[in-house]
């Protein structure tokens, strides 16, 4: 059988390192060598750069040395004048504006003489290094003339980077062009912005912004503090007009005493059901308070914190039963106390209009207030749509010019109502009757009258006071009471909607059909049927007629 081979390898022994070659050394060594060479090299310096700084700077000049040490010493003399045709042509240097001095020389872009430092004479090698980076600048500098004088002659280019690399492989050496990327040296020549991108810079002008074409750029946008305040303001205001002035100000005396109410009772002002129904039995037992007004304040609650953006329990989907099971006790235990309207019917508008042409008020306050009942009764008017609270608003009242004159016929336009809260506007017609109430005859006697004493501004309110105010329903309810004194009738259940009620009842008792009176009103549903007021005659006829049924 054949011996066993041994598993174990034999350690080869072989010769030592020859540590007079510089390329054994290790890093200090040559740090050491190059110190006392005066040579400064950084730490951070690889193994690869220190044999490179030796080899340039130690080994040369020892070489050079060895020849002869007499023409080392008048070389380095020679080196400090070294004649301008020898190296570079001054002329060719300060024709480009490039200066060099033996005290602060240029540095080639190598380690080996960027890191070069001497206190003794410069050796041949740092000459060469110097007169090798003066070279490289000229050749940038023509370079860059080049460019500049390409641009000049042709202005209108096309920039791109593709022609930049076309020119550079016909331009640079096989050597020295590189298949991929751009050469560090060629950097300066390189053009990356545009020239119409570089023309407006340089002259101020503005930069157009990427854009489509299909569509404008936004521009003059405010600011972004700006935006907010201005944006919340406005949201503010939008969301306040959602209901007329008149809920606005029922909604804040609600939300009033619900402040009120929270702060005596130490609760959050943000609601919750419990909180609800406190302030509802608190508004019944200490406030004494309708049914409908609770409700109205409990809508002005919700108002609010939608508009203050406070969370509030109106948005559940219960519908907060046990809330609403509270009110409709409330309304059960209430009774309804609420006074009977009276209607102003035909009879009654024509002893009125009688009793004013023998003269109640003033002559100009007589004519008024029979112009304005007539127009009231045969338009179906609210008080609130021919006069105003206390001040005059154009923008919602009657002016001079919503009432337009025809021949036959005049048309009252209201800018808002009731029933047109988006105030998309109503025109009223009012025709000709040829009678003592005719609204055409009582208007166009009050237009000559008003024109004569008043200025008549498109503007200015259409029924103004003796004073030269716009009539106000305080005043027009005062002088209706004592009107309807004056001519014989009990001024008790008489309001504001009194016209409007006697308008309906007196239609529903000339057998005006039902669709007629809805339109006539502006109804839109059945609720016109609340205001028809059935005379006990009308009772009496119809159960006699039964009678006669079969």
């Amino acid at each position: 059988m054949a011996p066993k081979r041994s598993t174990k390898r034999q350690k080869t022994t072989g010769n030592a390192l020859d540590m007079s070659n510089y390329l054994n050394w290790p890093a200090s060594t040559l740090r050491e060598k190059l110190t006392e060479a005066n040579i400064n090299a950084s730490p951070s310096f690889p193994l690869s750069v220190l044999r490179k700084l030796y080899a340039d700077n130690i080994i040369d000049s020892n070489a050079d040395s060895s020849s002869s040490s007499l023409n080392q010493q008048t070389s380095v003399q020679d080196t400090e004048n070294v004649p301008s045709n020898s190296v570079i042509s001054s002329e060719s240097i300060n024709s480009n504006n490039l200066a060099t001095s033996s005290d602060a020389p240029t540095r080639a872009t190598s380690p080996s003489t960027t890191c070069l430092n001497t206190t003794g004479s410069e050796s041949p090698i740092v000459v060469q290094s110097l007169m090798n980076t003066v070279q490289s600048l000229q050749t940038m500098v023509s370079s860059l003339a080049t460019t500049v004088s390409a641009k000049e002659s042709n202005p209108t280019a096309q920039y791109s980077l593709q022609n930049y690399y076309q020119s550079t492989e016909t331009t640079c050496s096989p050597s020295t062009s590189r298949k991929f990327g751009t050469n560090p040296e060629d950097l300066p020549q390189m053009d990356l912005i545009s020239p119409s991108l570089r023309k407006n810079i340089v002259e101020d002008g503005q930069i157009q912004m990427p854009s489509s074409h299909c569509r404008q750029p936004i521009s003059a946008l405010p600011s972004h503090g700006e935006s907010s305040l201005e944006t919340s303001s406005r949201i503010s205001a939008l969301m306040s007009s959602s209901v007329s002035s008149s809920t606005q100000s029922v909604y804040h005396s609600g939300h009033q005493t619900y402040t009120k109410f929270t702060q005596m009772n130490n609760y959050s002002l943000v609601a919750t059901e419990d909180t609800l129904m406190h302030f509802a039995t608190y508004c019944l037992d200490s406030l004494n308070l309708s049914y409908h007004t609770i409700k109205l304040y409990l809508c002005g609650i919700r108002y609010y914190h939608l508009l203050q953006g406070i969370p509030n329990p109106f948005t559940l989907e219960d519908k907060l039963p046990r809330l609403q099971m509270l009110l409709k006790g409330i309304k059960r235990q209430q009774k309804p106390h609420r006074p009977s309207r009276k209607p102003i019917t035909t009879e009654i508008l024509h002893d009125m209009v009688k009793s004013l042409q023998q003269g109640i008020f003033t002559h100009y306050s007589d004519i008024l207030m029979s112009t304005v009942c007539v127009v009231a009764f045969f338009g179906f008017l609210r008080c609130a749509e021919f006069t105003c609270k206390s001040s005059f608003d154009p923008e919602c009242n009657l002016c001079f010019s919503d009432l337009a004159m025809h021949d036959n016929h005049a048309v009252l336009t209201l800018k808002q109502s009731k029933t047109d809260p988006f105030r998309k506007g109503i025109d009223i017609k009012l025709f000709r009757t040829k009678s003592t109430v005719c609204p055409i005859q009582q208007l166009s006697t009050y237009l000559s009258m008003r024109n004569s004493t008043f200025a008549c501004k498109s503007n200015d309110p259409l029924f103004i006071m003796e004073n030269g105010n716009a009539l106000t329903r305080s005043r027009f309810l005062e002088m209706l009471k004592q009107l309807l004194h004056c001519a014989g009738h009990s001024e008790s259940g008489i309001t504001g909607h009194s016209f409007r009620i006697g308008a309906a009842t007196s239609a529903a008792k000339a057998r005006i059909e039902d669709h007629l009176i809805k339109s006539m009103g502006r109804w839109s549903s059945d609720s016109y049927l609340r205001y028809i007021r059935t005379a006990d005659s009308t009772i009496q006829h119809a159960q006699l007629s039964m009678l006669h049924s079969q």
